[in-house]
């Protein structure tokens, strides 16, 4: 049944509640995502339609971990996130870009949080009252400096409420309050499901639900349950270590040096990288940064560990440029100067990649959905184009392989799962430039550029695959001591920067430039340092020497072979040395044959490139 809606709510909500009289409702995992989950909640139960679970739905892997209703009689109601799924009977966000579903309702309005749509524009009364819909857009919007709140101010997460305060201001306390709560333990199971099924539509009773829930956790001794005293102490305590970390007056050349926690002040650009020790329950807070330097305009933050960076303007700078920086950052940056270079075999993500990554929170158990056929053309759209060109018996391997559970990875026939991982880890692909666009975004104050970390999971297949192993099978680390040193390096903050933070730490230096008025660069990922003219070998030299001379013959030769053949002769004369590999049977020129002769007359060639160039004429 397709649900339709209006400005002023679902006009067919009675024959909606004739098919279903439960609710399942999703919501993203903030103080938006759980007030508008409320909304839904009370929302729903005006047309008898009872609400009897909550799931916490995020961004990634998280995204797929979710379960369907298991019963018909059941609907699932998603709210305050970007991404439908096809078994949504209700969609609702108010970010700027989402991926529909056909036969969903979908209600996208661009207000400044997703509980003001459900209680103000779904609703035909107001569901939250009026000074906390106020207080939530403050909050997801942040709009602090709007309402008199100080940087300081952010560490708050118990209240005293003043009689002497206006009504406002109260609600304002109330808000910060549950907003930090709401942060310090949304990693906790059930944490979030108790709140929307316990409290009722107000952020008094929220707040009074949390606290109790706290309570009700510390005396049954649950481990990372703390009283809000102790989170603000925990936060005053990472603000004072970020104060150790950070650097005034630096350069843009100097963000490739910073890491683990550290950040630097750029004229009014703030860089960071990782967020340091964010280990103590309510320590970290994103507007810490901005108490560090409170005359900054702008933020990036690198998180190194998840392959994502996220920009942001600071609320409380009155200065700041009325810039969008999710069109800066994406469009004016990324597209035009960063996807190109993206767009190369270096940078080829599997199917396999991301359907690994993405179900790296699966649970078998809970039923979760996975990321299967239909996700990955959701997500993906483009590629149905792709698979329409194959053969019907292709494309039907396909689809069986991308809607394979993780555990069909290791307990099919070993001939199957050979065919799988040849099929989606070896054959089809995304460049990692399409897999970022089709996952960033955000607001036009705060903006999020990610999907890096599949680079480092398609490294990671990589190499299991060229040793024959099966990337689904997890090695005994204590068995194993190579993956003993792979994990010891892995966590060494001193080691060098991994190539997504490469690229991350490139596109910062060009959002830096763009913001202060200067020309972008061109991208330059590489790792290496520059070799010195002055200490190359004359052997090196010659070497060199031969490889220009064979690829000047490129464009002469390459006339007159066919164009698939052309990566293949590129990538076999001039990047051989990389140890990539080369096909013999595409050397059928006498030019060529002739030129090579040439140079194994050259005394000062390397053994080994004459062996290369000798296998050549074989």
């Amino acid at each position: 049944m397709k649900i339709k809606l209006d400005e002023s709510g679902i006009r067919n909500i009675r024959e909606l509640a004739k098919n279903y009289d439960k609710a399942i409702i999703y919501g993203h995992i903030d103080l938006d995502g759980l007030t508008s989950s409320i909304c839904a909640k009370v929302y729903l139960e005006r047309y008898g339609i009872k609400t009897v679970d909550f799931q916490v739905i995020q961004y990634g892997a998280t995204e797929f971990a979710i379960s369907k209703p298991n019963d018909p009689k059941t609907m699932a109601v998603l709210v305050d996130f970007a991404h439908g799924k096809p078994f949504m009977k209700i969609h609702t966000d108010h970010h700027q870009n989402q991926q529909v579903m056909k036969g969903s309702s979908n209600q996208f309005t661009h207000s400044e949080s997703n509980a003001d749509t459900w209680s103000t524009k779904i609703s035909t009364s107001n569901i939250f009252p009026a000074e906390d819909i106020r207080v939530i857009n403050m909050v997801d919007a942040a709009q602090y400096k709007r309402e008199g709140i100080k940087q300081e101010d952010m560490l708050k997460a118990s209240i005293n409420v003043n009689r002497n305060n206006s009504v406002l201001r109260n609600h304002i306390d109330m808000g910060m309050a549950c907003g930090k709560l709401v942060l310090a333990f949304k990693n906790k199971p059930n944490f979030f499901k108790e709140i929307v099924m316990r409290a009722n539509p107000s952020l008094e009773s929220m707040y009074n639900t949390i606290r109790q829930i706290i309570k009700e956790r510390i005396e049954n001794k649950e481990r990372g349950w703390i009283n809000p005293n102790e989170i603000e102490k925990n936060a005053q305590e990472y603000w004072k270590e970020q104060s150790s970390k950070k650097i005034e007056n630096g350069t843009i050349e100097d963000i490739d040096k910073i890491n683990n926690g550290k950040s630097i002040l750029i004229d009014d650009i703030i860089f960071q990288c990782g967020g340091g020790n964010t280990r103590k329950t309510g320590g970290y807070d994103r507007y810490t940064a901005f108490r560090l330097y409170p005359n900054a305009k702008y933020f990036i933050m690198l998180w190194d560990t998840i392959g994502m960076m996220q920009i942001s303007k600071n609320p409380w700078n009155d200065d700041v440029e009325n810039i969008n920086l999710g069109d800066l950052v994406l469009n004016d940056i990324f597209k035009k100067t960063v996807a190109p270079f993206l767009h190369k075999d270096k940078y080829k993500i599997s199917l396999l990649a991301i359907k690994k990554l993405n179900e790296s929170k699966y649970d078998d158990e809970n039923g979760s959905i996975g990321f299967d056929y239909e996700g990955l053309l959701t997500v993906y759209p483009q590629l149905k184009n792709v698979f329409d060109k194959f053969s019907n018996k292709y494309q039907y391997l396909i689809k069986k392989y991308m809607n394979w559970k993780p555990k069909d990875f290791v307990e099919q026939s070993p001939e199957e799962i050979e065919k799988a991982l040849d099929i989606l880890g070896r054959k089809l692909y995304l460049y990692l430039s399409d897999i970022v666009l089709a996952n960033s975004g955000g607001h036009p104050s705060i903006t999020n550029i990610t999907g890096f970390d599949y680079l480092n999971e398609e490294l990671r297949i990589r190499k299991k695959l060229e040793n024959n192993k099966n990337p689904y099978i997890k090695v005994d680390v204590k068995k194993d001591d190579k993956s003993n040193e792979d994990k010891k390096n892995v966590n060494d903050k001193s080691k060098k920067d991994n190539l997504s933070i490469v690229i991350l730490k490139s596109i910062a230096k060009n959002i830096v430039r763009k913001l202060q008025g200067q020309e972008i660069k061109k991208p330059n990922y590489s790792r290496k340092k520059p070799l010195k003219t002055e200490s190359v070998s004359n052997e090196r030299l010659a070497n060199r020497e031969v490889l220009k001379y064979i690829k000047t013959l490129d464009n002469k030769i390459l006339e007159n072979l066919n164009s698939e053949l052309e990566e293949d002769f590129y990538i076999s004369l001039s990047k051989k040395y990389d140890n990539y590999e080369y096909k013999r049977n595409i050397f059928t020129k006498n030019q060529l044959f002739k030129s090579l002769n040439e140079s194994l007359k050259n005394d000062k060639i390397s053994k080994s490139l004459k062996n290369f160039i000798k296998n050549i004429l074989i």
